[in-house]
């Protein structure tokens, strides 16, 4: 009976504080939760998209030159560290479906062996069938498409049939977007056998690496055997940079949250620790004094940090690696296309932290034990001594003291005098206040960079694409029927500067263009006759600045320029150079022929006009575009709900926890009030009153360092095609604030409400 004594004394004292208990578990449980989650999900989606990579041989480099022969094959074979290469065609087509939707066409040279797509439903098209396509799946269902109907794409005037083989996906194209989100009414993507086009060139090889291969290394080997042409490696591919971008995203916002919550954590935990301990101060004196060895006591009173927060991690660790990461792969599969699942293995990491949270609260608890076992049991069995009362800092100011009222006096010593609780609850309504600031500016920054973009970059109000058989601007200029039209001719181009390069696309418009906003005022528009502008994230990337000399290079020409940034661009959406006509045609690169048309302000039959020329290839309003770049952002709404989630989860336990401290500490005083004539709900007026008070100091306190933590989010998430302005509108911290005070206030009145339950010959019997 001896030997379990003190394991039927831990079990009777965790059932007694157990609220104290259960909230040191739930906050072990959110710290390990939040990582474990994060680090889960990052791991599981990159696991799962390398793994795919690998066994379908996704390109390193993607050559674009203008004529792929067996030399030019052979070249590019030999060198150190290439594994394989395979040519094909690869250009722009138009489906003859309603809408006229886009394809990009790959005609291959032979059966796939990189980029080799999956089967969805059909069979793989065969080397040797020149009437056989695959089709994007997603497309497919979009279109009512299915394995064995016809489809007939048109290619420079001249149409031609194919028959569906299969319906696939590829590794090429985990999301299909022809310029930031993916729609599949529009825009697809199919494959075919380059025996079906026996005139086009064979435009595109594409290069797989060998494992140990140094692919800086071999880009520059490329460029050096074939100096006409342009190197694209992974970080130059939309699809595959965008999904790596969302890993890192993630493997970013798991090093930081956790922090947080962590930091609440152990001061919470420290506070309670502190205060069970305290209690039992007389439990430890007559263990003491009954002869139990200071060290089978110590370990007694750890176990009231190690078992609580070995639960709560143990439990935080497996709901977080089970929960978060099929939430947030279901909230990423609406936009890409991901692969087959593969499971992430459980992390280094992930065990640390979970190790680190039982260490921090036995480190806690020890620290709050030490103390006490240099007592002997006779000190220890007596009560602790009050500490000798003083005045607080309030009281020094008499004009201000003493106008205040019995109530608020004493609801002021109380906050002074028990500072470490004030202070940790304060601490708690702050952090939760910055989490629920920076879930409402992370949507807040999102529809910022949406709205400026669309609404304040781009002036213009429809953009027309131009095929490649477009004549003369200056024709579209006087017949199209509205306010303004400019030219816009975009190319892809290869930006080098000391040893580094970076595959970006180079926009030429007119010097004295009005419809891009490159800067903070119209005459900032205005391109530089002998320079270029860059956008500011490309120009961090690349470590490059205003007044460097930077070389462009251009697919198909041997011959580089070399160039000056004269000024840099903030553009959100899409970086990359810009440049005016007259310094484009004084390169000798080619005449202006524009790519697209911007128009603002159509006639009422510019949209039939634009109809009509068979150049147009399609068009796009920039309303539309906004509204569809806004519904691609429910992924950032559903994170938005759950960083909310956590926060007020966080501000519950912390609120709660704080509150029942305050309560226990208080109760002889509540019964002394209550003896004194004070009604019940008086002293639960008291009770709001004070945690009121707190609460709105911490909401307050929060503000700051919710912007700073939102800024520190966003900069730690950006994509390297995006440019973030972190932003919180007022509403947004109104609504935070609103929000915080609304759910501590109720947790107050909840705990107000045990005033009834208080026993007064209980709380005022007084040591004989």
């Amino acid at each position: 009976m001896v030997k379990y004594t003190l394991s039927k004394k831990l079990f009777r004292d965790m059932v007694k504080a157990k609220w104290q208990f259960l909230s040191i578990i739930i906050l072990c449980a959110l710290g390990v939760m939040v990582f474990s989650g994060l680090d889960a999900a990052w791991r599981e989606i990159g696991a799962s998209v390398n793994n795919y990579f690998e066994s379908q041989k996704l390109a390193d480099f993607w050559v674009a030159v203008p004529y792929a022969d067996q030399d030019t094959e052979n070249t590019i074979r030999h060198l150190h560290g290439v594994k394989d290469v395979q040519s094909r065609i690869t250009m722009e087509v138009a489906a003859d479906l309603p809408g006229e939707p886009d394809l990009m066409l790959h005609a291959l040279d032979g059966q796939a062996r990189i980029n080799i797509p999956v089967v969805q439903s059909g069979a793989m098209l065969s080397g040797s069938d020149p009437r056989g396509c695959l089709l994007e799946q997603q497309f497919a269902q979009a279109h009512n498409l299915s394995v064995g109907d016809s489809l007939t794409i048109k290619i420079s005037g001249q149409e031609q049939t194919f028959i569906i083989r299969g319906l696939i996906v590829s590794p090429e194209y985990i999301i299909t977007a022809k310029d930031l989100l993916p729609d599949p009414q529009s825009y697809g993507f199919m494959i075919a056998n380059s025996a079906a086009f026996p005139q086009a060139p064979l435009n595109e090889i594409t290069v797989l690496l060998s494992e140990a291969a140094d692919s800086k290394a071999v880009k520059e080997a490329i460029e050096a055997a074939l100096p006409y042409a342009l190197v694209r490696d992974r970080t130059a591919h939309q699809s595959t940079e965008m999904i790596k971008s969302e890993v890192a995203q993630f493997k970013s916002l798991s090093s930081v949250f956790p922090v947080l919550f962590f930091a609440v954590s152990a001061l919470i935990v420290l506070t309670t620790m502190t205060r069970m301990v305290d209690n039992q101060r007389t439990q430890m004196g007559i263990l003491k004094a009954l002869g139990y060895h200071d060290r089978k006591i110590l370990w007694h009173y750890l176990s009231y940090g190690f078992y609580p927060s070995l639960v709560g991690s143990v439990a935080g660790l497996l709901i977080g690696r089970y929960t978060l990461p099929a939430y947030i792969w279901k909230l990423e599969s609406v936009f890409y296309k991901l692969p087959p699942k593969v499971p992430a293995q459980l992390s280094f990491e992930a065990l640390l932290v979970c190790a680190l949270s039982i260490l921090l609260s036995c480190l806690i608890c020890y620290l709050s034990c030490r103390k006490l076992f240099k007592e002997v049991p006779a000190a220890l069995l007596r009560p602790k001594a009050p500490k000798a009362g003083s005045r607080i800092l309030l009281e020094r100011f008499p004009a201000f003291w003493g106008r205040l009222k019995f109530n608020a006096k004493m609801i002021l010593r109380n906050l002074f005098r028990s500072k470490t609780r004030t202070i940790m609850a304060l601490l708690g309504v702050l952090c939760c206040t910055a989490l629920i600031i920076t879930a409402f500016g992370l949507q807040d920054t999102f529809q910022n960079l949406v709205f400026t973009h669309y609404g304040q970059t781009l002036h213009y109000d429809i953009r027309a694409d131009l095929t490649r058989d477009a004549g003369e601007f200056s024709t579209y200029k006087q017949k199209i029927p509205a306010q303004t039209v400019e030219g816009l001719m975009e190319r892809i181009v290869s930006v080098q500067k000391d040893g580094g390069s970076r595959t970006t696309l180079l926009s030429v418009l007119e010097g004295n263009q009005t419809l891009i906003d490159l800067g903070v005022d119209m005459q900032s528009n205005m391109l530089p006759g002998d320079g270029i502008i860059i956008t500011e994230k490309l120009a961090r990337l690349l470590d490059m600045e205003v007044g460097d000399t930077v070389t462009l290079k251009f697919p198909g020409d041997k011959d580089p320029v070399q160039l000056k940034i004269k000024r840099l661009a903030s553009v959100g959406i899409g970086q990359g150079l810009y440049m005016s006509v007259d310094l484009w045609e004084s390169l000798g690169k080619g005449a202006f022929v524009p790519t697209a048309l911007l128009i603002k302000e159509p006639a009422a039959n510019c949209i039939d006009y634009l109809n009509q020329l068979d150049e147009v290839d399609s068009m796009d309003w920039i309303s539309s575009l906004q509204e569809k770049t806004i519904s691609g952002m429910q992924s950032i709404m559903s994170i938005t709900v759950l960083m909310i989630a956590f926060a007020l989860t966080l501000a519950f336990v912390v609120l709660y926890n704080m509150g029942i401290l305050n309560f226990v500490e208080r109760t002889r005083e509540f019964a002394t009030l209550k003896v004194l004539g004070y009604h019940q709900k008086e002293i639960q007026s008291l009770i709001v009153r004070e945690n009121a008070l707190i609460s709105c100091l911490g909401i307050v306190s929060g503000i700051l360092p919710g912007l700073g933590l939102n800024t520190i989010v966003m900069r730690a998430s950006e994509p390297d095609d995006m440019l973030f302005s972190p932003v919180v509108s007022a509403l947004s911290i109104v609504i935070a604030c609103g929000l915080t005070l609304a759910f501590s206030l109720l947790i107050q009145i909840f705990l107000a409400r045990k005033v009834k339950s208080i026993d007064m010959v209980e709380a005022l019997k007084s040591v004989e």
